[in-house]
């Protein structure tokens, strides 16, 4: 569960109740909350505004590996093998 998630829940808010506040639709705090989606700058700065902590923090997921873990592994290697070799020309 991300941080934003557990404020929510600590300060007894629906998702709704943080849509209403941030002036988005609730579908888009479900989004946030689930590390699908980052919320743009106008919604970023009024969740800052609503529980007092950097945004960086309130998106953190603290108990999962993130979503992209496995693409990570795959751009890495894919990275690895685009690089040129070494031209040994005289």
């Amino acid at each position: 569960m991300n941080r934003l998630r557990a404020e929510r829940q600590r300060l007894g808010l629906s998702q709704a109740q943080v849509a209403t506040m941030s002036k988005v639709h609730y579908s888009s705090v479900s989004l946030w909350e689930s590390g699908r989606r980052r919320p743009r700058e106008h919604a970023a700065s009024r969740l800052v505004a609503i529980f007092d902590l950097p945004l960086d923090d309130l998106l953190h997921n603290d108990d999962e590996a993130p979503s992209n873990a496995e693409d990570l592994v795959v751009d890495s290697t894919l990275e690895t093998a685009k690089k040129p070799e070494p031209c040994n020309e005289r």
